[in-house]
């Protein structure tokens, strides 16, 4: 599904602003994950199909790569450092850390509520309705409440249109070239900073460890 989708949403990128994209690629995402309370027991095709349609948003994943950028730019604008790197790491460190106990607790919870293990010839059992309403809403609506709220938030990201992101780029020209800037967003100047011997050898010891 993220195979076939992706050409879709690059196409919708070109035609439609990124940020907005990007917004209804988390909203997709969101409504996708929780049709899947519907899916009843003896239900495969329509589990199948839903997967399809929770697999469609996968081909917008650009997206979030191309937003750390254009969040990295801006930042350079503020601080005339480049770091790629702290923002690539802690994007992809943070999902990390979080997967540890999002899919740990709620297997182990299972377990106390009294989940009927397959029987030896792996033929699956039937579960108390507690254990089925809890997978529905861990599984299920927990995550989707997390992606509506990570809708809202995201709605306030600021760099909205080509524009601004032009103007931050160049804005980090001038700055390259000890020329103050007008922030896009703030509408301030930003004059370039300008670092000490001493501060310098201090941000690159930073840059090091950080």
């Amino acid at each position: 599904a993220a195979v076939v989708s992706q050409p879709a949403w690059l196409w919708l990128t070109r035609r439609v602003e990124k940020r907005n994209v990007w917004l209804l690629y988390n909203a997709f995402n969101a409504v996708t994950n929780i049709m899947f309370v519907v899916v009843g027991e003896g239900d495969p095709v329509l589990c199948v199909l839903l997967v399809f349609c929770n697999g469609l948003p996968l081909g917008a994943q650009f997206l979030t790569d191309s937003i750390v950028a254009d969040v990295i730019d801006y930042d350079e604008f503020l601080t005339g450092v480049r770091s790629e790197g702290r923002f690539t790491i802690g994007q992809s460190l943070l999902p990390k850390i979080v997967s540890v106990p999002a899919a740990t607790v709620p297997l182990t919870l299972l377990v106390f509520l009294g989940f009927n293990e397959p029987d030896e010839s792996g033929r699956p059992q039937d579960q108390s309705p507690r254990v089925t309403t809890f997978i529905k809403v861990v599984f299920f609506g927990i995550p989707f409440l997390c992606c509506v709220a990570s809708v809202a938030l995201k709605a306030s990201f600021p760099i909205k249109s080509e524009t601004i992101r032009r103007q931050v780029r160049e804005g980090c020209a001038l700055h390259m070239q000890g020329l103050p800037a007008v922030d896009p967003l703030s509408e301030r100047v930003v004059h370039p900073i300008a670092f000490s011997d001493a501060e310098q050898l201090e941000q690159w010891r930073l840059d090091h460890f950080f």
